[in-house]
C-alpha cells in the first residue's frame, strides 16, 4: 500500500522522498513537468541545510560539485564592505554555491519521478497517457511550487502580496581579474545590482532592478558598471535573460486533515538573502519523520500538529527578513543610495550583531517554541546549555569523531555524558524501535552541552533538541516520551 503521494520533485519533494525512504515508507512522487528543468531559480545552499544533506547521505556530491562562499560583499563608492561566516559554529561556515538544477539532479538519484503526471483533485491524477486515475492516499504532501495544484485542490488562502517593481535576472561568463570570494551587492545613484559566482570559472548570476534592453554582453557590461561594480569585468557571454517580479506570501495552513503543504506551495518570498530553497528543504525535513513516525504507529497523530506550528513561525519570519531587505534596497535606489551601505556598516559595526546575522542567514539560528516535542523541566530553566527547541550544535568528541556524526540515525538518539546501564535498559526496552540510547565522552561536548554525568539529551531525527534534563530519572524521561510516542507494550496491543 502506498502511504503518501508526494505532488512536486522539486527539492522540497525530493527532501521529502529521502526521508521517507529511509525509514522504509512507501510513497509516489508525481509532478506534472515534462522532465528535469535546465533553469535554476535558487543558487545558494545554507550551512544548516546541508547538515540536512548530510544526514540523509548525499552530502560529498554537493561538495564535490559546489562552490564553497564564505563572504559576502557590500560595493559603495568604491567602498567595499565584507561579511564573512568563516566564525559560525558549524561544521560547514559557509554557502555553498550550486545552481538548483544539479541539486536536483543529485537529489533525484536512487528516487523514481512520475514525469508528466497531474493532480487534478485530491482523488484524481491525470497521466502522461492523458487518462484518469482515480486514486485515494492516507496522506498527500504538496511540494509543487507557488501555483500549488494542491493548495488549489484544498481552497487554502495564500495570503500576501506582489512587489510591483520588476528585476532583470541573467547567468553569464566574463572576463575579470578579480578574485571573487563570494557574492557582491553593489551600489550607486543609479541603482543596484548583485552578482553571484557560479562553481565554473568566471560564470556569473547577474540580478538587477528594472526592465532594461541589456540584451547584449556590452550592454550589460556598461549597466553593471552603472550601477557600481568598479572592479575590472566584461560580460561575454550571456545564456539565459529573463525577468520577474517578487511575490511574498504563505498560506493561511500549512495542514488540512491529512493534507499538507510544504516549500514553494506554503511560502513564497524574496530570492534576496538566500532563504528560499533553505526553508523548503527544513519544510520537508521536519515533516518527514514525523509523518513516518505516525504511518509506522510510533507516534499520535497529533504529533503531526508539530508540523504547521514549528514551520508556519519560521516562514512568516522568512518573509520578514527577506521583505525587509528587499524594500532597503529598492528604497536606498531610488531615495537615498548609499542607506543599504550605511545600515550594513552598522550591522556589521559589533560581532554580537554579526554573530545573529551569521545564524539568521545560515539557519542554524532557527529554534522552535516549546510544544509537546520540545519540552524541558522548570527545574532546568536556568541550565546553560542548549535549550529543548534549539538545533543541537556539532562538536568534537573524546575518540576524534564528530557529534553530527553521531546524529546521522534516522531514530531520536539519546545522549548520556555516563553510563547508567539500568536507565539505559529501561528506555531501550520500550523506545529501540525509535531511540537510539549513545554515551558520549569529551570535554568539549561537556562544555558545548553544560552537561554533568547525569545530564542527558535527547536529538530528534531533524537535529533538534526535544529534551533536556540534569539527572538520569527514568519516571520523568518517559512521562514526556508518552506525550510524543507510543511504547512497545502499547504497540503490541494494538
Amino acid at each position: 500500500m502506498t502511504d503518501v503521494l508526494i505532488v512536486g520533485a522539486g527539492p522540497t519533494g525530493l527532501v521529502l522522498a529521502h526521508e521517507l525512504q529511509r525509514r522504509n515508507i512507501e510513497f509516489r512522487l508525481i509532478d506534472a513537468r515534462e522532465g528535469p528543468e535546465a533553469y535554476s531559480r535558487a543558487m545558494g545552499i545554507q550551512s544548516h541545510t546541508l547538515e540536512v544533506l548530510e544526514k540523509i547521505g548525499v552530502l560529498p556530491t554537493f561538495l564535490e560539485k559546489g562552490r564553497k562562499a564564505q563572504e559576502f560583499s557590500f560595493l559603495w563608492n568604491k567602498k567595499t564592505l565584507t561579511f564573512s561566516l568563516k566564525n559560525l559554529d558549524a561544521p560547514h561556515p559557509y554557502v555553498l554555491i550550486l545552481p538548483q538544477s544539479e541539486t536536483e539532479a543529485i537529489l533525484r538519484k536512487n528516487l523514481k519521478v512520475e514525469w508528466k503526471t497531474r493532480l487534478i483533485d485530491l482523488n484524481t491524477l491525470e497521466l502522461p497517457s492523458g487518462e484518469k486515475e482515480e486514486v485515494s492516499f492516507p496522506w498527500i504532501v504538496g511540494c509543487d511550487g507557488a501555483h500549488s495544484s494542491v493548495r488549489h485542490a484544498l481552497e487554502m488562502p495564500f495570503r500576501g502580496s506582489k512587489l510591483e517593481e520588476p528585476f532583470l535576472l541573467a547567468d553569464i561568463k566574463v572576463h575579470t581579474s578579480f578574485d571573487f570570494k563570494g557574492p557582491f551587492i553593489f551600489l550607486s545613484k543609479k541603482g543596484f545590482g548583485l552578482l553571484i559566482p557560479y562553481p565554473l570559472e568566471n560564470t556569473f548570476r547577474v540580478v538587477l532592478p528594472g526592465l532594461h534592453e541589456a540584451n547584449t554582453p556590452q550592454k550589460l557590461t556598461a549597466l553593471i558598471k552603472e550601477r557600481g561594480f568598479s572592479h575590472p569585468l566584461e560580460v561575454t557571454e550571456i545564456s539565459i535573460l529573463s525577468s520577474f517580479q517578487i511575490q511574498r506570501r504563505h498560506a493561511a495552513k500549512f495542514r488540512k486533515n491529512h493534507v499538507f503543504l510544504a516549500g514553494d506551495a506554503a511560502h513564497v518570498h524574496s530570492p534576496f538573502g538566500g532563504q528560499g530553497m533553505n526553508t523548503s528543504i527544513q519544510d520537508a525535513f521536519n515533516l518527514g519523520w514525523k509523518l513516518a513516525l505516525v504511518i509506522k504507529g510510533g507516534a499520535p497523530e497529533t504529533l503531526l500538529d508539530t508540523y504547521e506550528a514549528e514551520r508556519l513561525p519560521v516562514a512568516k519570519m522568512v518573509l520578514k527578513g527577506t521583505t525587509w531587505m528587499t524594500r532597503l534596497l529598492t528604497f536606498s535606489q531610488k531615495r537615498c543610495p548609499p542607506l543599504f551601505y550605511w545600515v550594513f556598516r552598522f550591522l556589521l559595526g559589533s560581532q554580537k550583531r554579526r554573530k545573529k546575522m551569521g545564524e539568521l542567514i545560515s539557519e542554524i539560528g532557527i529554534s522552535y517554541a516549546m510544544n509537546p516535542i520540545n519540552y524541558e523541566l522548570l527545574r532546568d530553566k536556568d541550565w546553560k546549555g542548549p535549550k529543548s527547541g534549539m538545533r543541537a550544535p556539532d562538536c568534537p568528541l573524546a575518540n576524534g569523531s564528530r557529534l553530527f556524526e553521531r546524529l546521522k540515525s534516522p531514530k531520536f538518539v539519546l545522549l548520556l555524558f555516563s553510563k547508567d546501564p539500568a536507565f539505559e535498559e529501561a528506555i531501550k526496552e520500550e523506545y529501540s524501535e525509535w531511540i537510539e540510547v549513545q554515551v558520549v565522552k569529551g570535554e568539549a561536548i561537556r562544555q558545548k552541552y553544560a552537561a554533568g554525568t547525569k545530564s542527558l539529551y535527547l536529538i530528534r531525527p531533524d537535529g533538534y533538541i526535544g529534551y533536556r534534563s540534569q539527572s538520569f530519572k527514568t519516571e520523568e524521561v518517559v512521562s514526556y516520551l508518552l506525550k510524543i510516542l507510543h511504547p512497545a507494550l502499547l504497540r503490541n496491543k494494538s
